[in-house]
């Protein structure tokens, strides 16, 4: 995918490098080519077009949250310090490349910090206290029809991809068996996630609320939507900043915190990670692990876990 591609082949061509180093990058843009397959990227790659919303068919450029999940992933794996520092190191190389050849139209790692020492996890879910300020704001925001609150809701606990919540229609929610079932979105095949009762109940409740029984009346069948106008991922992004800021967190955050954030909820409760990833519907529990490090302590329980649990991981 990145070695087969035309900013590979122009970098390759045209960049400075002993031939020791451009083999040693290349080795890592293979690594990062391994990774977004993983991710579930395909043939043929556009930076400029890097994550793509069906909502109105728009697209964005690729940005430094893949590269942190990239590294995060290395760290998990037990590389070292130095491997992680060379790793970004040449990522900067090919992505600055392809900058100052006008190829890309952002460069995803132009301020990307490289620690010399010491790489931090970066770990984006909301503590338990910042999810029920958050929950609470959203009620007090739109208390009688509590679209909001479910909305919220459903991102904290059923880990829809924002995708996936922008598409979902009333026809794949099944109340009686507390399911969900996912057809749009990053995935081709369809998934089930499971509903806690407050959840299934809820939407009973929002079912039968004047907003969505006039919203039905329509014709419209997708569950959320604004002023008479079906969701879209920047009014998404934009509603929950509103939320944010009536909770009083005193910083922005995005659809994907709320998975992760559901994610590290559960596993604090003691969930296996087994389950967790069921949820998320992940592919590789490598992946699911990458959310829910947060601290030393966490990383230590993973450890015992992986250890204990060899075949899911080597096989």
């Amino acid at each position: 995918m990145i070695l087969e591609s035309d900013y590979y082949k122009h970098w390759s061509e045209n960049v400075k490098l002993k031939v020791s180093t451009k083999r040693q990058f290349s080795r890592t843009l293979q690594k990062f080519e391994n990774f977004l397959i993983e991710q579930g990227m395909s043939a043929p790659l556009d930076f400029n077009k890097f994550y793509y919303d069906p909502s109105d068919s728009s697209y964005e450029s690729i940005d430094s949250e893949i590269v942190d999940l990239f590294i995060e992933k290395l760290k998990l794996e037990g590389k070292s310090k130095r491997v992680l520092y060379d790793s970004i190191v040449a990522l900067k190389n090919f992505f600055n490349f392809l900058e100052q050849y006008e190829l890309i139209n952002c460069n995803p790692l132009h301020a990307y910090t490289n620690p010399f020492y010491e790489y931090k996890l970066s770990h984006r879910a909301l503590s338990i206290t910042e999810c029920k300020s958050l929950l609470k704001a959203s009620y007090l925001l739109d208390p009688f029809n509590k679209q909001l609150y479910l909305l919220v809701l459903v991102l904290l606990t059923c880990g829809l991809r924002a995708n996936e919540l922008i598409q979902l229609k009333r026809k794949h929610i099944n109340i009686d068996s507390k399911t969900i079932t996912v057809i749009e979105g990053k995935k081709t095949s369809a998934e089930t996630v499971h509903m806690t009762e407050a959840v299934s109940e809820l939407f009973r409740y929002y079912f039968s609320s004047p907003i969505w029984l006039e919203w039905d009346e329509k014709g419209n069948d997708n569950v959320f939507f604004h002023n008479k106008k079906k969701l879209n991922y920047n009014f998404l992004t934009k509603v929950l900043n509103i939320i944010a800021t009536k909770a009083n967190l005193g910083k922005r955050i995005s659809p994907h915190q709320l998975r992760h954030s559901m994610a590290t909820l559960m596993f604090n409760a003691g969930i296996d990670i087994t389950i967790i990833s069921r949820q998320l519907r992940h592919k590789r529990l490598e992946t699911t692990l990458l959310y829910v490090i947060p601290n030393i302590e966490m990383g230590e329980i993973l450890d015992e876990y992986t250890n204990n649990h060899k075949q899911l991981f080597y096989r």
